[in-house]
């Protein structure tokens, strides 16, 4: 199972959004900032820094400082979360089970939507099929026949079955009407919480704070959700120079905190 950080796009917009209060925006300010960011930035949005700053990433290192302080609450009792919103993240998850992508889709609106799942009526799955956490923990009743049937067990469990006159027939999942046993939306209705699942999703830098906020390793959330947010917060730090630190934490009284130690801010 797999979250993966795609793509960071808008850091240059967020910092030139730091012009506009004062109105000390002007053209050539705004082409310099995006110069400079794309200058030491990957195809993906990456950002890189050197350990030896130079005068431009120094600048850098400056403008994130800047949008961190006034976006992400460093000391002030009231943010300007509007500039952190300027960023936002592409995100490809591999492997995730069905119930967990369901968990994350709940948070579609802090996404503005931007999600696409699996379809289990377009999309075709075996009856072992199942994400990494389930290994091991669970079988379906088809993956029960076969590995029996190897090991020359024998298997009493019928192909079909009638009931009240209708006539079922087995698809490793369970029994489907033998009219319906090809009708996708029907066949959907068979398979376990437990398949795999992928999609790809977007969310602003405050919307995935909020998720990570509730979904994160000290949450309730279900194990295989909570190391997939772990996973791309990490991936964001890396990707994101100082700034990217503000999804999992707060600062306080001069030092970050775990969202998981502190109150918990509703956006």
């Amino acid at each position: 199972m797999l979250f993966r950080l795609v793509k960071v796009a808008g850091v240059d917009d967020a910092v030139i959004s730091l012009f506009m209060s004062k109105r000390s925006y002007t053209y050539e300010k705004a082409d310099h900032v995006r110069k400079v960011i794309a200058k030491y930035s990957d195809n993906a949005g990456f950002i890189h820094l050197p350990d030896n700053d130079t005068k431009e990433t120094a600048q850098i290192r400056d403008w994130l400082k800047k949008i961190t302080k006034y976006g992400a609450q460093l000391g002030y009792k009231r943010n300007h979360e509007t500039i952190l919103r300027f960023i936002d993240f592409t995100v490809e998850t591999v492997g995730l089970h069905k119930a967990g992508m369901g968990d994350l889709d709940a948070h579609a609106q802090r996404m503005n939507n931007r999600i696409v799942r699996s379809s289990s009526r377009l999309a075709e799955f075996a009856s072992g099929e199942k994400s990494e956490f389930y290994n091991e923990k669970i079988m379906s009743v088809g993956e029960v026949i076969s590995l029996m049937r190897e090991s020359k067990s024998k298997v009493n469990i019928p192909e079909t079955v009638e009931i009240n006159g209708v006539e079922y027939k087995f698809n490793g999942f369970g029994y489907i009407r033998k009219d319906y046993s090809d009708d996708r939306d029907v066949i959907r209705g068979t398979y376990m919480l437990s398949i795999p699942s992928d999609s790809i999703w977007k969310a602003d830098f405050i919307g995935m704070k909020h998720i990570y906020a509730m979904r994160n390793k000290n949450t309730h959330a279900h194990p295989e959700l909570r190391d997939g947010m772990e996973q791309v917060t990490g991936q964001i730090e890396q990707a994101l120079p100082i700034v990217g630190k503000a999804i999992a934490n707060e600062w306080i009284n001069g030092e970050w905190i775990h969202v998981s130690k502190t109150e918990l801010k509703k956006h």
